[in-house]
């Protein structure tokens, strides 16, 4: 519901923290007091930083906006990321590139079952980018990839948002918690997207916890027409 008062009330020309704070205010509203970690809310060429706090940018038309974000409820927190265009509607290319990283997501999703190697998640998106970027011209090797895509697809979530635990030496297993968020940032395009869901390890495959939340272009530009005619 925090994401989506984001979404309702983005428009060009403000700044990043009015928009944050939406967020924010849903949060006290239903009860949660406490955010998991500090709200990410980057406009434009500002969303291919990583961890970018200040939040004390303008928006313009024709911006993506990238929010990461989660609260604490009961010492357990959330970290959810979604990226919108502050105007309601993507560009051509603008959807391109977020069709890319969604559909890598679905395909790290459907790899998640007890047994598979963390780390064997992180290279099944690398792998699917490397054909995306290929075909639209952006790389022609797998360390151009880097250039576009420097974080891990996953952690471990929890008691803390970057919760304890090995990466490189362990499977999954039931009743295991963590992120999917695949991202890419390409600067010379002004584009910093990542998409961000909670998954919950099951007997033979992976729950999302956060399935009910709007992903698809379709359903973002659907959504924020109605906020805007509000």
């Amino acid at each position: 519901m925090g994401v989506e008062a984001m979404m309702a009330n983005a428009r060009p020309g403000m700044m990043e923290y009015e928009i944050e704070a939406h967020f924010g205010f849903t949060l006290m509203q239903h009860g949660a007091r406490e955010k998991a970690f500090q709200t990410i809310a980057a406009a434009g060429e500002r969303g291919t930083i990583l961890h970018y706090t200040k939040n004390n940018g303008q928006t313009k038309d024709g911006d993506l906006l990238l929010v990461d974000c989660g609260a604490q409820v009961d010492w357990y927190n959330g970290d959810i990321s979604r990226t919108f265009p502050v105007n309601g509607k993507f560009t051509e290319r603008q959807k391109l590139v977020y069709n890319i990283v969604l559909e890598g997501q679905q395909r790290v999703i459907d790899a998640i079952r007890p047994g598979q190697p963390f780390s064997r998640l992180n290279e099944i998106l690398k792998e699917h980018y490397l054909e995306a970027l290929k075909e639209i011209g952006l790389v022609e090797t797998m360390a151009d990839v880097a250039k576009y895509y420097y974080h891990g697809v996953s952690h471990y979530l929890g008691a803390e948002t970057h919760d304890i635990g090995r990466y490189t030496e362990r499977v999954l297993q039931p009743g295991m918690v963590l992120t999917v968020e695949p991202g890419l940032y390409i600067e010379e395009w002004g584009i910093g997207i990542r998409i961000e869901d909670d998954a919950l390890v099951t007997e033979d495959g992976c729950e999302i916890m956060t399935k009910d939340m709007i992903k698809t272009v379709e359903e973002i530009e659907a959504f924020m027409a109605k906020g805007k005619q509000a």
